[in-house]
Order: structure tokens, then sequence, then C-alpha cells
């Protein structure tokens, strides 16, 4: 029988480990599992992690994981909320997924647990059992964490600004060959504009760059990348829908700490629509350039103020008046008479 890790408490830490990492060593151990995942939460939010176990620690789908209730899921491929996630399709490949709520004495959530594992696992209710005594030990841990109102105010209010703004906002790194961007966080102009869920962008999950135009869409934010070129350019992109947008787009090497990989900010701009009415103004433009009546434009300033003042002259009206437009722009109107 599995003992219960109730009545034990985390070793002390020297230096900087957080008492989170080795309180995850130590349910890892006793559950036999690889890995194991803290995520703390506030107002609601997940918005800080600890792990052990993870080929890729920073770039796992920190949402998906976070549920508010006891969840133990043998089959995460098939199953609703990690069927998309980073964590089932990307590097980690998970095959178990135990996870349980983390409760203050009031009963608020302060953040979940995880077990996590590649293969899957007979043992759920002995699992279970660890998870709920490692939430009761992590509990303290959590609202340490809480405690930093300030910091942990000014990341949600910046993760809410930046899932609100109407540009598409990623972060990205260049994948191991330096061909194509990793996805390392999407915002939610990106994930509408898309049709892709947030979990598939960051597992690279098949659909988001395996058909063109999508994937010289993605080589040519690699190239901006790897050149550090940060000059605005654009490209196409084809939503799952079927609906294909024109997006200018621009990339911004982030600062780094000595020893991290390079990371990108790529900021999109949706300008179909901007397309479109420049081709309808063109059009308009060539007719009354090819008629040959005579077009004058004028703007609305008032006589008092000297105007109005003259903004376009077509082809015709030119000849007529036997003087080349570019003299007469800006002139005021009364000139003509």
């Amino acid at each position: 029988m599995i003992s219960s890790l109730a009545n034990q408490r985390v070793p002390p830490q020297n230096g900087d480990a957080d008492p989170a990492d080795a309180l995850l060593g130590l349910l890892a151990a006793r559950a036999n599992v690889p890995a194991a995942a803290v995520i703390f939460w506030k107002a609601g939010n997940p918005w800080l992690a600890h792990s052990v176990g993870l080929h890729d620690p920073a770039g796992f789908d920190l949402r998906s994981l976070a549920v508010p209730a006891l969840t133990i899921v043998n089959d995460p491929e098939h199953h609703e909320i990690f069927s998309t996630s980073s964590l089932v399709h990307g590097p980690e490949r998970l095959r178990f997924i135990a996870s349980a709520p983390i409760f203050s004495p009031e009963g608020a959530v302060l953040g979940t647990l995880a077990l996590l594992d590649r293969i899957a696992r007979e043992d759920g209710a002995q699992i279970e059992s660890i998870l709920r005594d490692g939430a009761v030990l992590a509990a303290p841990i959590a609202r340490g964490h809480s405690s930093s109102e300030s910091r942990t105010e000014q990341i949600e209010i910046l993760e809410r600004a930046i899932d609100a703004a109407q540009s598409g906002i990623a972060v990205c790194s260049l994948n191991s060959d330096g061909t194509l961007p990793r996805y390392l966080y999407v915002n939610n102009a990106i994930v509408r504009r898309s049709g892709m869920s947030r979990g598939q962008f960051l597992s690279g999950f098949p659909g988001v760059f395996d058909q063109e135009p999508n994937l010289e869409f993605s080589r040519l934010i690699a190239q901006h990348m790897r050149e550090n070129d940060e000059t605005p350019f654009e490209a196409e992109y084809r939503g799952k829908n079927g609906a294909t947008y024109l997006l200018n787009l621009c990339c911004s090497r982030l600062e780094t700490r000595p020893g991290e990989e390079p990371r990108y900010i790529v900021v999109t701009e949706d300008i179909t629509e901007r397309r479109g009415r420049t081709q309808i103004t063109r059009l308009f433009e060539s007719v009354i350039a090819d008629t040959s009546d005579l077009v004058l434009i004028t703007d609305a300033t008032r006589p008092s103020q000297g105007g109005p003042f003259i903004r376009y002259l077509n082809g015709a009206m030119c000849a007529f008046l036997q003087q080349p437009g570019d003299t007469l722009i800006g002139q005021p109107s009364h000139r003509l008479v």
C-alpha cells in the first residue's frame, strides 16, 4: 500500500531553488511517473508553472493542463480537453494525465497539480491518492506565490490586453533546423483567424502549416527571424475555414538571458479589407481618368479661409485648362474662374 504524503513536508531548499520543484520531484518518485507539473492560478487564470521531467518545460500548453477539477485521463488523444494539447501531440507525447486542483482553506482554487506519463497506466486509484495528498502539500506553496500581488496583477493585465488586441501577436523561436518558426504563444486574434486552437499552434499540430500557401507564409516568418530583419512584409495565410487573409507582419527579436535560445515577437495586421478598398479606389480612379467628362474635386474649406482647395483633376480637365494637374493641386479653386 502506498503511504500517505499528507504528514510529509517539502525538504528545505538551498540557494534559489523553488520548493515547488522539490515537491514535484518527491511526487514523481512516489508515483513512479517520469514527469510532474504544478500550475498556480490567480483570479481563476493560470499564470505560473513549474515542472520536472518534461522535454520542453517552457513550451507546454499551460491552459489545457490547468483544469479546475480532479481529472485522470488514460487516453488523452481522444479527450475533449487534451486532444489538441502540445503535451499530447508535441515532443512530450503524454499518454497518461492525472491532475488535481489545489485549494485554499477558504475553498478558492490556487492552482493545479499534475502527474504525467508517456505510457498508459493501470494504477489510477493509487496515483489519485498521491495526487490528493500532494495538492494539500502544494497549497502553502501556492499561497506563497500568490502573495506577489503587484507582479501577478501586471501579468494578468498584460495577458488580457494581448488577448484582446485586434492584431495577431505570437512569440516564436526557430525550430531545430531553422526553417520554420516554433510557436511559444499565440493570442486570441491568431486563434480566431486561423480556426486552430492555441494548443495546435503550440504543438505544431498537423493542419497549422502543412499546406500552401501557409507553408510559404511560415517560411517567410522564419527567414525574417534568421536574418533579424524587422522590416514589415506582407504574406497570405489561409484559415481553416478556407478564407485567405492578407497580413502585414513584423518580426522583432526579444531580449533573452545568456544561454537562452533567441525568441521573437511576431505582430500581424489583417489588411485584407484595406486591400479590397484600395483595389476599388484604383478602379474608380482609372474610370475617372479615362472619361472625356471634365472632373474636378475640391475639399470643403470655407471661402473665408481661402478655399475650397483643388484635390484632384482628371486628364480631360487638365487638357481643357491647358495646365498640368500637379501645378493646380492644392491651389484655391477660384484660380480657375
